[in-house]
């Protein structure tokens, strides 16, 4: 880190880059980055909630009067496992937090530069 800059790939501080790409100041390429990447995550999560991760066996009812027993392997996802579950949650309050952090330090950094 050099001057208090976070790399991109951790999302940079989303409130300064999008402030700074609305306003032309900075590195436009370094705030689109950490732009993208902190969007990329977000929407990461939630695609990861519908990975399969397993199969389970689910034996049906047949629906007419003849002698027939259906079964399928049908698909688990990580959202419907408990780990996924805990996994999901975890990620998503992370993520929370960071973006909450990002705007606490870009508003401090403003009223620190109104005081001087």
């Amino acid at each position: 880190m050099s001057n208090g800059y976070i790399p991109e790939f951790l999302g940079s501080n989303t409130a300064g880059d999008i402030v700074g790409l609305a306003t032309g100041t900075g590195s436009r390429s370094r705030q689109a980055t950490g732009v993208a990447t902190d969007a990329a995550l977000h929407v990461g999560v939630e695609l990861a909630a519908d990975i399969t991760v397993g199969v389970f066996g689910s034996q049906g009812i047949p629906i007419t009067y003849k002698a027939a027993v259906t079964f399928a392997w049908l698909p688990v996802k990580l959202s419907q496992t408990a780990g996924g579950k805990a996994l999901l949650g975890a990620s998503k309050g992370a993520l929370a937090g960071k973006m909450l952090l990002d705007a606490g330090v870009y508003i401090g950094a403003l009223v620190d530069c109104a005081q001087q």
